[in-house]
């Protein structure tokens, strides 16, 4: 039976209450809502684009699964990612619907304008008031289904992003995900006489710039596979007024929310 000397130096190595470290960071970032104001601060930086939405919500993952556990990170992340692609939904269906009234109204009013046309004309005028609706109708349900599946789409490739960017974030640091702690506790102990050649500023040094380069490939991967190649409307250049209406009121509510924060 050994020793309760030996037993602790098993279960308390330095790799272990780095670990434990990392864990009690996560608490403390969650707690203090620190991972949703990053977040936030970054979207009003960046804008509401597709592209650039992506970008943001990749880059601010990545940063903070460097320091905490992957789980923890994309734990943090989903949420607010689903969050803030709803709100945009809700605003993109609202700025539609007020679009579309206002077309009806203006068609319904051209109709009444040339009632007094003569008895002929009048006829002509009652059947094309009474299909206009119809077809504003089915027009606005077939513009509600394309936003519903393109909100799908931007669900299905935040998701997947925020995950990604977890995993691949949590390789720059030696803190950033458990098997770079393993590997280091192994190596002391294997190689005890390594001068401590891995440590956190050299794994850093050669981590880093390497995770840089797998983001930006992810991001633009997830990009033509969940976006398209329409790269002009993934920035938003050249957008129609309608367009930079909805962005301006997405981006009024992702600066509420920032304010609520």
């Amino acid at each position: 039976i050994m020793d309760s000397s030996t037993v602790c130096m098993e279960y308390l190595k330095d790799t272990n209450m780095l670990f434990i470290g990392g864990l009690l960071v996560a608490i403390a970032v969650e707690h203090w809502n620190l991972h949703r104001r990053i977040a936030l601060q970054v979207l009003l930086i960046i804008g509401v684009r597709p592209a650039l939405l992506l970008m943001g919500f990749m880059g601010v993952t990545a940063f903070l699964s460097m320091w905490i556990s992957n789980t923890a990170t994309t734990a943090m992340m989903v949420p607010i990612a689903q969050a803030v692609l709803q709100q945009l939904q809700k605003s993109e269906l609202e700025q539609s619907a007020v679009e579309q009234g206002t077309a009806q109204n203006g068609t319904i009013n051209r109709a009444f304008e040339m009632l007094e046309a003569p008895p002929q004309q009048a006829q002509v005028q009652v059947v094309v008031k009474e299909k206009l609706p119809e077809e504003a109708e089915q027009k606005w349900d077939e513009e509600r289904q394309q936003l519903q599946e393109k909100h799908q789409t931007l669900c299905k490739g935040m998701s997947l992003a925020v995950c990604y960017a977890a995993s691949i974030g949590g390789i720059a640091t030696l803190t950033g995900t458990t098997p770079n702690l393993v590997m280091k506790g192994q190596m002391d102990e294997l190689f005890c006489r390594n001068d401590n050649v891995v440590n956190f500023a050299s794994w850093f040094t050669f981590a880093f710039p390497a995770m840089l380069v797998l983001l930006v490939l992810s991001w633009l991967w997830l990009l033509v596979m969940f976006l398209g190649l329409d790269f002009k409307k993934n920035f938003g250049c050249g957008i129609s007024e309608a367009e930079k209406r909805k962005s301006e009121r997405a981006y009024s509510i992702i600066k509420s929310e920032t304010l609520a924060c």
